[in-house]
């Protein structure tokens, strides 16, 4: 964002002010996170509801001027497969917790017992509040995966391919109906200059 000022309408001088940079910090950060929650319930709403994705992405730009790409509909499937996939790795991790507090009288009877202590560190288990850390660790995992490749080109390739695969995957499992099977994504030749911002610099 503060990149590209003018196109998000933010004066130069507003960041200048400590105060006022610390304002606009913080009620981003606000937006940012009642945007995500509403995102999940969304996306969450979409499963239960077996939506195709053009569905999904609809209702998640909200507005008719939001021109919606094909990298955004693999992106938005990305994180409704790995919403899937998140909630097993939560249903499991409920149930490790459950087996590990029956455990717990005999772990502090047997001090000594390293292993069943070092497998206890070890194992995450995960909440589900904890969503978008996991989707912060996976995307984490997937950058460093890509950056094993030697030249910028393979790297976008092996990149843009985790989230096609996102896409494929959804369109199996959410396959579309009569009423959207014309519906098809924007080919982003007449987007915004700010969504056109957001593209280029702001979207994983």
């Amino acid at each position: 964002m503060k990149r590209n000022l003018t196109v998000f309408k933010i004066p130069a001088k507003a960041l200048e002010d400590p105060e006022l940079a610390e304002y606009i910090d913080s009620l981003i950060k606000d937006v940012l996170t009642k945007q995500r929650a509403l995102i999940k319930a969304k996306i969450a709403g979409s499963i239960n509801k077996r939506q195709h994705i053009s569905q999904l992405a609809k209702s998640l730009a909200q507005k008719d001027f939001v021109e919606v790409t094909t990298g955004q509909w693999a992106r938005f499937a990305f994180l409704r497969q790995n919403l899937i996939l998140f909630n097993q790795i939560v249903a499991e991790s409920m149930a490790k917790k459950v087996e590990e507090d029956k455990n717990d009288e005999t772990l502090d009877d047997d001090p000594d017992d390293h292993d069943k202590h070092d497998r206890r560190n070890r194992e995450r288990l995960w909440t589900d509040k904890e969503f978008w850390e996991f989707i912060d660790t996976l995307l984490d995992q997937l950058h460093d995966d890509a950056e094993q490749q030697p030249t910028t080109e393979l790297r976008k390739r092996v990149w843009d391919k985790n989230f096609t695969e996102s896409l494929q995957d959804d369109l199996q499992m959410f396959p579309a109906s009569d009423k959207n099977a014309s519906i098809r994504p924007s080919d982003g030749k007449s987007i915004s200059d700010w969504q056109r911002a957001i593209h280029q610099e702001l979207v994983w």
